[in-house]
């Protein structure tokens, strides 16, 4: 693991990684060809082991020297991380997925399977009703997607019901739609909706994934629904995906934020756990980036950006993409706020401490360990990780596998 700062983390941590260059295979199956030394790096790669951690592993003080000269340190930094439910530090390795082949075989069989160049998704849950053809107006999951393919580029807008039957915009008429050789059209005359199975697979990346946008451009508040409130929905790529704005359940199982008060941690509240809509966002080939303004200027994440979803790079990392771009100002991009859950083989940055990029506030979803998932998104049973319950977490690094 890696620290830097004064995270907090408000349930249980795990360091199950491998050294550098001792990830081996045999008849497919990963594994750690040595014994992995228990411990962490502060963020000036100084290492600690947990029998040198003062005052004990749990809580660990780790002082650095940052400068020096012939007589010895001159300047010192600290990190401290809080495990206020404890943390093991010699997991056992935990091999994560290197393809996406079964969310492609979904996706291809009743979802939504794009080829050549996807340059936007689009996710939206319209607060009003939407009128349907042939069936009575009701709530929909909105998913529009720009593509390019064979040079040609085309809009489409899907409309999911809370039965997975989908219809799609022509003209300004939603009609049911049919699938004829991998792509949605306009069924003809007495032909029932295609049933959708929630998984999108796009083939070589995504460019840029939204919700709706904000109406004040400072205020997370105002932006719109991604995810309906029936929606279970899994985005599966071998290539990178964009985060490009918030991505908002219109159901949430939490609410609030984390927070610090006189160095206690003080948990979101988590008290709608029965609630169904989840969002899986899966990178198997790339990275899963969340724009900053600092990079992409107009076309990158708010201030305070809101995010809930499951964020998963099995061979790259979860990351702003900017984080070390732009102002050296905290207040300027705030902090990302995560609820749900990240996944990822390396350590993604997010911000530095000197206030360049943004903060975390990570709010776990607990209704992954109750067997909730989004769909066909990797779980233990195909790749042998397990999250843990209670794992909520204000501010710090995650590094690999770090949550298991």
């Amino acid at each position: 693991m890696v620290f830097q700062g004064e995270p907090y983390f408000g349930g249980p941590v795990t360091s199950a990684g491998c050294p550098a260059g001792h990830i081996a295979s045999s008849n497919n199956v990963e594994y750690c060809n040595t014994t992995a030394t228990p411990g962490a790096w502060s963020y000036n790669n100084a290492f600690f082991r947990p029998t040198a951690m003062s005052p004990n592993s749990s809580n660990p003080v780790m002082t650095v020297c940052t400068s020096s000269n012939s007589t010895g340190c001159t300047g010192t930094s600290t990190s401290t991380p809080h495990f206020l439910g404890g943390v093991k530090w010699d997991a056992n390795f935990v091999p994560l997925p290197k393809n996406a082949n079964d969310q492609a075989t979904q996706a291809a069989a009743g979802g939504l399977y794009l080829q050549g160049t996807v340059n936007s998704i689009n996710f939206s849950a319209p607060a009003a009703p939407i009128a349907l053809q042939g069936a009575p107006s009701q709530p929909v999951q909105l998913i529009t997607y720009n593509q390019t393919l064979n040079g040609t580029t085309k809009n489409t807008q899907l409309a999911v019901t809370a039965d997975k039957k989908v219809y799609i915009l022509s003209g300004t008429t939603w009609v049911p739609a049919v699938q004829v050789n991998g792509v949605y059209v306009a069924a003809t005359s007495g032909v029932a909706p295609a049933t959708f199975n929630g998984v999108i697979y796009a083939q070589n990346g995504v460019a840029s994934v939204t919700g709706p946008a904000r109406t004040t451009a400072t205020d997370p508040a105002t932006a719109g629904n991604a995810v309906a409130s029936f929606a279970q929905l899994t985005l599966a790529s071998s290539g990178t995906i964009h985060i490009k704005s918030d991505l908002k359940y219109a159901d949430p199982p939490c609410s609030g934020t984390n927070s610090t008060t006189t160095g206690s941690f003080v948990a979101a509240t988590c008290d709608n756990t029965d609630a169904t809509n989840i969002l899986g966002i899966y990178s198997a080939g790339g990275d899963v980036l969340i724009d900053s303004q600092a990079k992409y200027p107009g076309n990158g994440v708010g201030k305070d950006v809101n995010i809930n979803a499951v964020l998963m790079s099995s061979t790259g990392k979860v990351s702003v993409d900017g984080y070390d771009a732009g102002t050296a100002d905290a207040n300027v991009y705030g902090k990302v706020h995560l609820m749900g859950g990240i996944i990822e083989n390396y350590y993604g940055a997010f911000g530095i401490t000197d206030g360049h990029g943004f903060g975390r506030d990570f709010v776990y979803d607990t209704r992954t360990s109750d067997g909730l998932a989004p769909p066909s998104f990797p779980t233990q049973a195909s790749w042998q990780v397990q999250l843990p319950t209670p794992l909520k977490l204000n501010s710090g690094t995650l590094t690999q596998q770090a949550i298991q």
